[in-house]
């Protein structure tokens, strides 16, 4: 028992609240902390592209629900839809006040949906519509993060538009002209809703770059797209 104190014990400073929550939360050892109903509230979200999961814990009361879920979470939505589960199981086991959470996680998910939407039309603003660069095909070629575990990324092109594949197959996107020498990565939605928008430096030449700058990390050509191959760990 000390030792599962000790985990759920706050490590730091107060975090900004998150749905249902309206008070600052705190951090404990992987673990976001608050108070359920004047109960210790411990849960941790994450999950791949395409599978959100949820798992929450009062102590206390030696009370967990875990949600497994296939489909897209967006970065803004904070597993409102886990989240409101996990708050009616927990209503219903212990007898606590009964909320309707169905009607919370529905307003909380129309004002993300236009939150979103609202974000993406002043983003698209800022978009140079006249700039549709077409991309040399000797640009096409393997690039590979030696310093990292992002592993090796194809850029593909064919007829002047170019696309992006961590090989592995857990990430890849169109480029879309965006300004001059810099473009969108526009992945699947599921992708893009959670990694909210991408965009890679492409500046245009007669030779290919000898590196790209993709998620804080540093590609370096290596050569031809087949030079390519896909290390344990490298998956995206």
């Amino acid at each position: 028992m000390r030792g599962r104190i000790k985990i759920f014990r706050p490590t730091n400073a107060q975090l900004d609240s998150q749905f249902p929550f309206e008070r600052p939360e705190s951090y404990a050892l992987g673990w976001r902390r608050s108070d359920y109903h004047g109960r210790m509230f411990i849960a941790h979200s994450g999950g791949m592209y395409g599978f959100p999961t949820y798992a929450a814990i009062l102590p206390e009361e030696r009370v967990a629900v875990v949600v497994l879920a296939n489909g897209p979470k967006s970065a803004r939505d904070e597993y409102s839809l886990q989240k409101a589960i996990v708050f009616e199981v927990f209503d219903r086991l212990l007898s606590m006040p009964r909320s309707d959470w169905r009607a919370a996680f529905l307003e909380r998910h129309r004002a993300v949906a236009e939150k979103s939407a609202a974000e993406e039309r002043a983003l698209s603003l800022k978009r140079d519509p006249s700039v549709q660069q077409a991309i040399p095909q000797a640009y096409e070629g393997c690039y590979r993060d030696h310093a990292g575990p992002g592993g090796d990324v194809v850029l593909n092109v064919v007829h002047g538009k170019a696309s992006l594949q961590f090989l592995g197959g857990g990430y890849s996107a169109a480029l879309q002209p965006w300004r001059e020498g810099e473009f969108r990565l526009r992945p699947d939605a599921i992708i893009e809703d959670l990694e909210g928008p991408t965009f890679i430096k492409l500046p245009m030449g007669s030779t290919p770059p000898l590196s790209l700058e993709l998620f804080g990390a540093s590609f370096t050509r290596i050569g031809e797209a087949t030079s390519c191959k896909s290390p344990a760990g490298a998956e995206r």
